[in-house]
């Protein structure tokens, strides 16, 4: 599947893409922001494996491109009761900060909730994601929960974490 807005491109990841996002996901100031200053310590193996499992209706990962280049990805994972999780990156960091996040999150939301009928759309953001909180507040997602000191970081340090939430009712959606 491939879906296209301008020169944004979201398309299914595949096993070429393994290395690409083993780098990304082990890369400490990619993956600061969720708590993982040392990376995930992910192996190719699991990589590969995350990609063969990946269903549309129970988990996808997504490959996100600007201009044909690979600058990040995108996850959804199916939590039951027509409710999905959804998390992205942008792993380029030459691409932050130019609004592109909305527009491959606006293109996903509207896959996920007017494509394959989904009800409710969750994130989980470190609570110190300032940014982060703002984009997905800009798209019309409605704080639902804060979970403080709810876990520890790799530095040993307690963490906290807000709960979105977001259905068609609410989706202020950046394509339009």
């Amino acid at each position: 599947m491939i879906m296209i807005y301008k020169n944004k491109t979201i398309r299914f990841a595949n096993l070429d893409d393994s290395l690409m996002l083993l780098n990304w996901y082990n890369d400490g100031k990619i993956m600061e922001h969720a708590g993982f200053p040392y990376g995930l310590n992910e192996n190719i193996e699991n990589i590969n494996n995350k990609i063969k499992s990946c269903s549309v209706y129970t988990s996808q990962l997504f490959i996100l491109e600007y201009k044909d280049i690979a600058i990040g990805e995108m996850h959804y994972r199916n939590i039951g009761n027509l409710s999905v999780e959804l998390g992205i990156k942008i792993c380029d960091f030459t691409k932050h900060d130019q609004g592109l996040g909305k527009i491959y999150l606006s293109m996903m939301i509207d896959f996920l909730l007017f494509e394959l009928q989904y009800k409710k759309i969750v994130v989980n953001i470190n609570l110190n994601n300032f940014i982060s909180q703002h984009v997905y507040e800009t798209l019309g997602f409605i704080k639902t929960k804060v979970s403080v000191d709810s876990w520890t970081n790799q530095l040993g340090q307690l963490q906290s974490s807000v709960q979105y939430e977001l259905n068609k009712n609410n989706f202020i959606n950046f394509m339009k």
